[in-house]
């Protein structure tokens, strides 16, 4: 630091990751090549790299833990090890039990009529998405779409229909709704999930011909005049490729880099998608954080989006009326201010003291409408006033 030179120490053959200091000036890291990983521990002043581990250690992808003694403890084969740097070859394996009372008590297990025909209130309501004036929210439940008014307490099903209808999202104007659903377009046509569009004044719906694989996650641009979504990709079960369909001809534009599907938005003004990515911690293992992942339709601009470093978030989304993004963290809905590279302007600031899951902003970017438990609630960010609007 005094110098503010840099130097290469060494090169290794393979990745490697979970560096940390002794202060006699020793490093410690891992190497995962492709047949081995390894603990290695490099002294500064020389450069020398000696072997911490064992020959055919499965070393855990986290930084190795010094003590003043310069034992370095890790994990490797599922076990915690203690290695002395001066006995190099013989280690202690820390073994530990961990016993617990579980207190479970007692109670009544309900007994259930599945044959009462009695009405009951439904349950399950998911994906809840509100109209621009915040004033309509249609939701997926029991199989179908549903139109519901909370002022007049109005409610109605609009796909009743055999097959399942899920995701829905509102056109910017409010006439249509965007939806998935499996029905097939004509009867005995194979059912496989694809893209609906709900005229709310002629009240019929039609879906989209594309050719394409499965379809999931619509989401409407700024204007109007296209819908993004994730389609499936053969003989890949784990990944989906994110699109853009061009409502005006049907065409389709590949976006992004092919990633399990999750949730889509778009910034204010309609230039970049975003949909939420898992950030492995390595290339050996699945563990990591969501990210943010924004980008560009040609593919030319790309950002990542952390708010709080190394913590996970779920459905996560630009917002629509200004450069920011909310997500659900800790069970909490947050709303992160961003600049104009996407980088978190200031802390974060939570909406909600309460759960909150699937929010969905209206298009003029004033209300959310979110479920907490089995209620769905409408909050207007201008005043800060939060409805329970859940169907009765």
């Amino acid at each position: 630091l005094s110098t503010l030179e840099s130097r290469s120490l060494l090169t290794e053959t393979g990745t490697v990751s979970g560096l940390n200091w002794h202060q006699t000036g020793q490093l410690s890291y891992q190497v995962a090549g492709n047949a081995a990983t390894a603990l290695m521990n490099v002294t500064i002043s020389s450069a020398e790299a000696a072997l911490l581990s064992q020959e055919n250690d499965d070393v855990f992808p986290f930084a190795a833990h010094w003590t003043a003694d310069q034992s370095v403890y890790y994990t490797a084969n599922g076990v915690i090890y203690r290695q002395s740097t001066t006995a190099i070859g013989s280690r202690e394996e820390i073994a530990f039990i961990a016993e617990f009372e579980l207190d479970r008590p007692h109670y009544e297990r309900r007994r259930r009529d599945h044959d009462d025909t009695t009405p009951r209130r439904a349950l399950g309501i998911s994906t809840p998405a509100l109209s621009a004036d915040g004033e309509r929210v249609t939701f997926a439940a029991l199989g179908d779409l549903w139109l519901w008014q909370p002022a007049e307490q109005e409610l109605r099903n609009i796909t009743d229909s055999l097959f399942v209808a899920r995701t829905p999202r509102w056109s910017p104007d409010g006439t249509r709704i965007a939806y998935i659903s499996d029905q097939p377009v004509k009867a005995g046509a194979p059912a496989r999930a694809g893209l609906w569009i709900y005229d709310l004044e002629n009240r019929t719906a039609e879906r989209l011909d594309l050719n394409v694989e499965e379809i999931s996650g619509p989401s409407w641009s700024p204007d109007g005049t296209s819908i993004a979504a994730f389609t499936s990709i053969p003989a890949n079960p784990l990944a989906g490729q994110m699109i853009i369909i061009n409502l005006r001809d049907l065409s389709i534009t590949r976006v992004f880099q092919p990633v399990p599907a999750q949730p889509i938005s778009w910034s204010a003004d309609g230039e970049y998608l975003a949909t939420t990515v898992l950030d492995p911690y390595s290339k050996r293992f699945r563990e990591g954080i969501y990210q943010l992942a924004v980008t560009s339709p040609d593919g030319e601009e790309s950002y990542r989006v952390e708010p709080v470093a190394h913590r996970n978030m779920t459905n996560a989304e630009l917002t629509p009326d200004r450069q920011a993004m909310t997500y659900v963290q800790d069970g909490r809905l947050w709303q992160q201010e961003l600049d104009e590279s996407f980088t978190p302007s200031g802390p974060p600031v939570a909406l909600t003291d309460t759960l909150a899951d699937t929010p969905s902003w209206s298009s003029g970017g004033r209300f959310l409408v979110f479920m907490d438990a089995d209620r769905m609630i409408r909050l207007d960010t201008d005043s800060g006033e939060r409805a329970d609007i859940t169907p009765e």
